[in-house]
């Protein structure tokens, strides 16, 4: 009997085994697949490279979190290190628009001509632009899950961030928050005109993060293959950046009539007021086009 159960045991542990072996196979030839096939189509998308398309870089996000799951479910699903190149290679682009985001809100806030804070003050009485929150949205991720890793910590990677950016109003919120000590009603009550347009203003242009890609992270698993977390944190940085720039774009042409414009030249980035074209309609993103020297903001 007990050799029977034996038996009966090893038969179950060899079955489970083999089970796991073929979902993983069959992971992997989905998965893989798949997911070369957005890089290709990402690729094509930005053949041109003049502008960013957020549009074909969401959906390239949202398979590179698909993987990392079907890598975290079951441990003999695998990648080969030619995906996890290719898709270095992709973030590449979306550190360059970042940083580039990240000082063009810094020459904003340093130009007298524009005095971001004072038009902020004239269009929203009551607010401020919260620059720490730009500046949290333009920090590298590598490095941030870098700390996360070596902290241990119990939160999912960027689930703060996630939570600023699941709602355009909460988003507006942390962007410009009240500079009041008490306040009896929210700005968005206060302030329905411009508030209630900006929220519309950037409702298409935010990360919609899943709760679920923001349980604990932190295991050695997930650091390996860390390229499909990278990639996604960075897209959802760019695009709030992107949202905050529109906003804060928006909330000038309130005040000077007249919205932010960025020009690079020898010299570096220059953000002034103007605009290379007619001003954009509150609700729409404009495209960019880099070779008009135009960097403020992306395709949708």
């Amino acid at each position: 009997m007990v050799a029977q159960a034996a038996g009966t045991l090893g038969l179950w542990w060899e079955t489970r085994q083999q089970r796991l072996l073929d979902e993983a196979t069959r992971e992997e030839l989905r998965r893989i697949p798949w997911l070369a096939d957005m890089i290709a189509r990402w690729s094509v998308a930005h053949r041109a490279g003049n502008q960013l398309d957020l549009r074909v870089s969401e959906y390239l996000a949202r398979e590179a979190r698909a993987t990392m799951d079907s890598l975290v479910a079951n441990k003999r699903v695998s990648a080969p290190q030619s995906v996890l190149y290719e898709l270095d290679i992709v973030r590449d682009t979306f550190r360059g628009f970042r940083e580039l985001f990240l000082v063009q809100f810094e020459q904003a806030a340093q130009s007298s001509e524009i005095d971001l804070q004072g038009a902020v003050r004239r269009a929203v009485p009551g607010a401020k632009l919260d620059m720490d929150f730009v500046r949290r949205l333009g920090l590298d991720p590598a490095i941030e899950w870098s700390e996360h890793v070596r902290a241990k910590g119990n939160q999912g990677f960027d689930a703060d961030l996630a939570d600023a950016l699941r709602h355009s109003s909460v988003f507006i919120s942390r962007l410009f928050p009240s500079t009041e000590l008490a306040i009896h009603e929210p700005i968005a009550a206060q302030q329905p005109g411009v508030i209630q347009r900006l929220v519309g203003a950037i409702a298409g242009a935010l990360p919609m993060p899943r709760s679920e890609d923001h349980r604990p992270d932190v295991g050695e698993r997930r650091d390996a293959f860390r390229e499909f977390l990278l990639l996604p944190a960075e897209v959802a940085r760019v695009k709030a950046l992107h949202a905050a720039w529109l906003a804060t774009s928006a909330v000038v042409g309130e005040t000077h009539g007249a919205p932010l414009a960025v020009t690079v030249d020898a010299s570096g980035v220059q953000v002034g007021l103007g605009s290379l074209d007619p001003m954009p309609q509150l609700g729409h993103s404009p495209a960019t086009d880099l070779s008009d020297r135009q960097l403020g903001a992306v395709e949708q």
